[in-house]
């Protein structure tokens, strides 16, 4: 989370979304129970077009 808070801040021209936990942060995040509901809300999120390319992390 400390990296994409990072990016964000240093590049500015992209948008981070986090799939996961709550947390306590200035990123979107997007709530999910456990790794296989947050594949199901990334998968949903992809072909709405509501969010593109995407960096995975360990959940």
């Amino acid at each position: 989370m400390k990296a994409a808070e990072m990016a964000k801040s240093k590049y500015g021209d992209f948008d981070v979304v986090l799939i996961g936990p709550k947390v306590d942060c200035d990123l979107e995040v997007v709530e999910a129970e456990d790794a296989e509901d947050g594949h199901k809300k990334m998968v949903e999120l992809l072909e709405k077009k509501q969010i593109g390319w995407l960096c995975n992390s360990t959940f």
